[in-house]
């Protein structure tokens, strides 16, 4: 019997133990990883596959580069033919039966020529065509540079808003968790005093309304951030469940308020990667119109060969047997059906269409930075204002507390003071999240990456 009760503890034993296992692996495997912003962005870059197409674009351009400077260089080639031929040419002339009486038995016998040379050929000129379009292609290198970083920016700034998205969600489920708990302290407190027949009932369903109100809310915030999260992963190439712990604090990192809009304009000008493109668009198409103008110019050559011709192969590299010719060439274009006149509308077309578009776009840039700026000021001076609530909320719940506890004040003046309590939290935070999008738009519209600060030489403006 003792060994029968021994092994049906060791079996408890062995089942409790297991569970703890199963418990601590199945933990360690959801346990959220940490993650910073500067993390999430890495991640974003890391594997990210439109910027991988984006470099393989800069290595096209870094090879057509070499290939527009080879038209500059000499042409040189090696040659070698071998020909069996029969011309009866000379059966065929006009006056040959004048002949065929002093050659009555000519016949045409097939022939061999090899023939092997060196050809060179070198441009001497060409109006500017070939320093044309190896800039095009360095301009090219470039803009393809802005785009990579311009793909950068817009993805870093998603990452940006996401993340602090999530942290935000993050921070108003602790918020309403902490109002779970104090609402569900005095419904307790609100049911025990209805049972007693010391509060009507209308006080308690009121404390239960208050509590139940804020179940729905968790949900509604639970399900935002699991969408959050899943939207943040697709952007890190990471597992759609993949859960995070969100190391940032939500707060107020930059302080923004006065400045000159015309200095932030003017780095905005400066560094606006889609503002370079479309610049450097407009220089390729100033090139190109060289290019196009050049065509109706004459152009000059200079070729020239040297080898051998032989019948037979014994005689190569003999000096009787040499072939050699130098010669220049220039060659112009007469008419070209007009062909050159229409490429010369569609680009100067091309490069006033950029030119709109680029003034376009300055305009715009500078009304949407003067619109951030407004922005985050007002969020900076709703930050101030609602600290300020929070503040007097915490204390007066802390107050209504205590004077509960001596009876000054009714249950209800507690979940009042609590509810307001919770608002100024949820707002607080809501405008700290408001001024993080607006700061981390801003920061791209001027070309900055997230973890950039923004150093310009404020001036404070009464």
């Amino acid at each position: 019997m003792c060994v029968f009760k021994l092994i049906e503890k060791l079996k408890i034993i062995v089942t409790v133990f297991l569970i703890i296992i199963i418990d601590l692996i199945y933990a360690s495997g959801n346990n959220p990883e940490p993650l910073s912003l500067d993390d999430a962005i890495k991640k974003a870059m890391q594997d990210n596959l439109d910027i991988k197409i984006m470099v393989e674009k800069l290595e096209e351009y870094k090879s057509k580069i070499i290939e527009e400077k080879a038209a500059a260089y000499p042409s040189l080639s090696l040659s070698a033919t071998a020909t069996e031929y029969q011309n009866p040419g000379f059966l065929n002339s006009k006056d040959f039966e004048r002949f065929r009486k002093m050659i009555p038995n000519y016949k045409p016998e097939p022939q061999n020529i090899y023939d092997m040379k060196f050809n060179i050929s070198q441009t001497i000129y060409t109006w500017g065509r070939i320093k044309s379009a190896i800039r095009i292609s360095k301009i090219g290198l470039n803009l393809s540079k802005a785009q990579i970083e311009s793909l950068k920016l817009m993805i870093s700034q998603s990452i940006a808003i996401t993340y602090y998205q999530c942290k935000f969600l993050t921070s108003q489920i602790k918020v309403i968790e902490k109002s779970i708990e104090r609402q569900k302290s005095a419904l307790e407190i609100s049911k025990q005093l209805y049972e007693s027949g010391i509060v009507p009932e209308l006080d308690y369903l009121l404390n239960k309304t208050a509590y139940e109100i804020l179940l729905p809310q968790k949900i509604q915030a639970e399900n935002e951030l699991k969408n959050s999260i899943r939207e943040l992963n697709i952007l890190m190439n990471e597992p759609l469940d993949k859960q995070w712990s969100f190391t940032d604090k939500l707060d107020i990192k930059e302080k923004i308020n006065y400045v000159n809009i015309d200095l932030l304009y003017k780095l905005a000008i400066e560094r606006n990667p889609d503002l370079k493109a479309l610049k450097l668009n407009k220089k390729v198409y100033e090139n190109y119109k060289k290019i196009v103008k050049s065509n109706l110019k004459p152009e000059l050559r200079l070729n020239g060969s040297w080898g051998y011709n032989v019948a037979d192969p014994s005689n190569f590299f003999k000096k009787d047997y040499q072939e050699w010719s130098i010669a220049g060439v220039i060659s112009f274009k007469i008419f070209d059906g007009f062909r050159t006149k229409g490429q010369m509308k569609e680009v100067n077309s091309k490069i006033r269409g950029l030119v709109y578009q680029i003034l376009k776009y300055e305009v715009e840039l500078r009304k949407e930075i003067a619109q951030l700026i407004e922005n985050i000021k007002m969020s900076l001076n709703l930050y101030e204002a609602q600290k300020l609530a929070y503040q007097t909320a915490k204390r007066a719940y802390e107050l209504s507390i205590e004077n509960h506890k001596e009876g000054l004040t009714t249950i209800i003046d507690v979940l009042r003071a609590e509810e307001k309590l919770t608002e100024a939290e949820k707002q607080l935070n809501f405008t700290i999240f408001n001024y993080l999008i607006n700061l981390y738009r801003l920061k791209a519209k001027l070309g900055l990456m997230p973890e950039e600060r923004i150093n310009l030489k404020l001036e404070e403006v009464k």
